[in-house]
């Protein structure tokens, strides 16, 4: 892996001579929904006791792989702005911006799990009434955004890549 440096700091940009950010971008397409989705498990009382550790975990990780995900696309974005037409460029910067997106929600969703693994710890639980009302709300309402923004960023990644000026009618056989 090569490193490079920019104003954010250093990130990997490459694996094997492939830029990491078309690599890592499925493991937070995977993991981040997954957080949501032990999130929503969590806030059923049958299935709490499953879900909590695994929630906490898939939440930290996603945060983690959308971190990453997101330095690498940058480094990428820099990689082919010498090269890229307007179109394409227009097209990576909003991916771009719905990337930061998804890097933002599951940042606070994975603060919102370590809050619901900590309130819930067994044997001490402060996971009922209010609290559990409000957590519960959060993380039901997260999972959606969570879900909802990986497929909005998802998207503008495949029209970066594969009809970033909308010249394509894939609908036609």
């Amino acid at each position: 892996m090569s490193q490079t440096g920019h104003a954010g700091g250093a990130v990997f940009d490459q694996v094997l001579d492939l830029p990491l950010h078309p690599l890592i971008v499925h493991a937070a397409v995977f993991l981040i929904p997954l957080a949501g989705l032990l999130g929503v498990l969590f806030v059923i009382p049958k299935t709490r006791a499953w879900a909590r550790l695994p929630m906490l975990i898939v939440a930290l990780a996603g945060a983690a792989v959308a971190h990453v995900s997101r330095e690498s696309g940058q480094a990428l974005l820099v990689a082919i702005s010498a090269t890229a037409s307007p179109e394409e460029m227009a097209a990576a910067v909003a991916h771009e911006e719905h990337g930061d997106r998804l890097f933002y929600y599951s940042l606070a969703y994975a603060v919102v799990a370590v809050l619901a693994y900590l309130l819930s710890i067994p044997g001490r639980s402060v996971f009922r009434g209010i609290l559990a009302i409000v957590v519960s709300v959060v993380l039901v309402a997260g999972a959606g955004a969570l879900m909802w923004q990986t497929v909005i960023a998802g998207h503008s990644g495949a029209v970066a890549v594969w009809n970033p000026d909308g010249s394509i009618d894939y609908s036609r056989p």
